[in-house]
């Protein structure tokens, strides 16, 4: 469930979901001038991935408090390849948007508010995900 809510698992710009597009990005507690060179996917896997610092049971619980009922209902809706094609969409309309096409030999500077323009897109990716997930599992144990 997780994957198919990463939009880089889903998306398409022929540089291997990320992988061949080598982008700088400076974390926010960075106080190096340099930025972290790395591939889209992985800067994307680490905005998912929680962090040893962050304790998953509050960040849980701060995402969960964050889904109004509405969102929830509409979330609830659809089938697998539906919530594909909606994370293949945040790939497009979220992430690619102002980086080159393709892979790049060259490395891309990310903007510095790079990690808190896209954190509440992870967020919600995160909360969708969540609320599919809840949504299998009862199907599951309710047979």
């Amino acid at each position: 469930m997780g994957d198919i809510h990463m939009p880089l698992h889903v998306g398409d710009d022929n540089d291997a979901g990320g992988n061949d597009k080598r982008v700088r990005h400076f974390s926010p507690t960075s106080r190096s001038g340099r930025g972290h060179v790395t591939n889209l996917h992985s800067l994307w896997d680490n905005l998912v991935e929680v962090k040893a610092a962050e304790d998953p049971d509050q960040l849980g619980d701060e995402l969960n408090k964050k889904i109004s009922t509405v969102e929830k209902r509409r979330w609830d809706s659809g089938t697998v390849e539906d919530w594909a094609i909606e994370s293949y969409r945040v790939s497009k309309n979220d992430i690619y948007p102002g980086l080159p096409e393709g892979p790049t030999a060259t490395v891309i500077p990310l903007s510095r508010n790079y990690y808190s323009k896209m954190r509440p897109v992870c967020d919600k990716q995160l909360e969708k995900a969540g609320v599919r997930l809840a949504k299998v599992l009862e199907e599951i144990f309710a047979k």
